[in-house]
């Protein structure tokens, strides 16, 4: 009866902490000129300063002291990693370059040029996409082939802005016309809508079968700020789900979140005019998976006081325990029946994160 009681507490507590879970970012950068692209590299994170046309690389232990990766751009938006080329844009010179990050005396090397507004472009088993945002058009380039040349995909579109390829299809962001829309790369000559009647999708992100959706701002009769959604690929009829939503009453304008980008389970968020990078941690945004009792790994006491302890560890594990702000607050290593003390930290439900994946909630009293 106790553990039942505990758990409808549990489960009382997260549905009503929800709202302050699905409100909450991190600062991540916060002196970079309305930053376009975002990328990471283990421990460094590549951003496009789309309004003075620079590429920087920020050292995420010390994001104070950027490093300039390329200049001379007039305006840059998307950033892509392959191997050790990064990939970015000139969307008004119509020019896709590439740069070696691992030589710090590299130069900025064309890969295509007179393209039309390339704003987005992805990079999927050396082929290279470009969403041709002011000539309406997708097209790809053999990255393997030092004698291709570019390929129109689709055309007559509207707007597209950036591009992620899951599987075979390629899907991307028709921002002129609010529409999510996907190509097979196999027969690319049918556009298939999967979400309409959106306002400026812009970015666009992928983790395992999920495609996450940025739109900077929601036109309607309150003109709402913005937010980031998700959709199930393998849904034939997917709706959006709010990963992350900027509070009614601000102005749309504040942070204008036009470019995401997914690290594991951190989705970073560029605000274009907030100056800044931020960051959600996704597992800690997911309040559908509640504590299963049948579950192998447990957590007691719960509530706690002094110490909480694990059971059902087959191997010693780092964990990272967050805050209902999804702030982590405590790291370490544990093992097998060890205990994990939590007297020094707050009263209130906390979330532990294990190097597996697996994650249990607790109460802290």
């Amino acid at each position: 009866l106790n553990i039942i009681i505990v758990k409808k507490y549990i489960l009382l507590i997260s549905i009503l902490t929800a709202n302050i879970l699905f409100s909450q970012t991190t600062d991540v950068i916060t002196n970079i000129n309305f930053p376009g692209g975002v990328i990471t590299n283990n421990d460094d994170l590549f951003v496009s300063d789309w309004y003075n046309g620079i590429v920087y690389k920020y050292d995420l232990d010390d994001p104070n002291n950027p490093v300039i990766v390329a200049d001379g751009l007039t305006r840059t938006y998307s950033v892509r990693l392959n191997g050790n080329d990064l990939f970015f844009c000139d969307t008004e010179q119509g020019i896709v370059y590439k740069i070696d990050i691992t030589d710090q005396n590299s130069i900025k090397e064309i890969v295509l040029e007179n393209l039309n507004g390339p704003y987005g472009v992805f990079i999927n088993n050396d082929f290279l996409y470009i969403a041709n945002n002011f000539g309406n058009t997708i097209s790809k380039l053999d990255l393997s082939d030092p004698n291709a040349t570019e390929e129109v995909l689709a055309s007559n579109l509207g707007g597209p802005f950036d591009l992620a390829v899951i599987g075979n299809e390629l899907y991307f962001t028709q921002r002129a016309v609010g529409k999510i829309s996907k190509i097979d790369l196999s027969n690319p000559a049918t556009v298939i809508d999967i979400i309409t009647g959106l306002t400026a999708p812009s970015g666009l992100a992928v983790k395992n079968n999920e495609l996450y959706i940025a739109e900077p701002y929601i036109f309607d009769t309150d003109n709402l700020p913005g937010r980031i959604t998700k959709i199930d690929i393998n849904d034939p009829t997917p709706t959006q789900t709010i990963v992350y939503e900027y509070p009614v009453g601000s102005n749309p304008f504040d942070h204008y979140a036009q470019h995401i980008y997914i690290d594991e389970n951190t989705l970073y968020i560029g605000e274009s005019y907030a100056n800044k990078i931020v960051k959600v941690e996704l597992d800690i945004l997911n309040i559908s998976e509640f504590d299963n009792i049948h579950e192998v790994i447990q957590l007691y006491p719960n509530p706690a006081n002094e110490y909480i302890q694990i059971s059902g560890l087959t191997e010693n594990l780092d964990y990272k325990i967050y805050n209902i702000l999804g702030q982590n607050i405590l790291n370490g290593e544990t093992q097998n029946m060890a205990k994990i003390d939590v007297h020094l930290i707050n009263n209130g439900v906390y979330l532990i994160r294990f190097s597996n994946g697996i994650i249990k909630r607790f109460i802290k009293k």
